[in-house]
């Protein structure tokens, strides 16, 4: 008897959302999330960065939508303003809350590199 093929097709791999390339950020700066009107919403920490998207750890629940990204000293681009949209917000197992989002509009590379404190 021949095995019945499968009713679901194979799976694909797995496609990278960002169409850049994501930078780790190796070194834990701090980072403000304001809100639009320039209120402090959180403290965070960069995970990674790209020149479309970051994913940060923060220290309290944010809400998705518009918001902006300010390095602070003694980062290298402590004092930028990096707008950013809110996409996606989940527990951090034990380390706070995992914040997810894209640049609006989008940074360079380099930005991106810089952010991350990537040489």
């Amino acid at each position: 008897m021949t095995p019945e093929p499968s009713a679901q097709p194979p799976a694909e791999p797995r496609v990278e959302r960002r169409g850049a390339p994501r930078h780790a950020a190796p070194l834990r700066w701090l980072f403000h999330l304001l809100s639009p009107a320039g209120e402090l919403a959180a403290y965070a920490v960069l995970e990674d960065a790209s020149a479309s998207g970051l994913r940060l750890l923060v220290s309290a629940g944010c809400s998705m939508g518009p918001a902006v990204l300010e390095p602070r000293p003694p980062h290298p681009l402590a004092g930028r303003l990096f707008p950013v949209r809110i996409e996606r917000v989940g527990t951090a197992q034990g380390l706070g809350v995992s914040v997810g989002g894209r640049f609006t509009p989008p940074i360079t590379d380099d930005e991106a590199r810089a952010l991350a404190a990537v040489r």
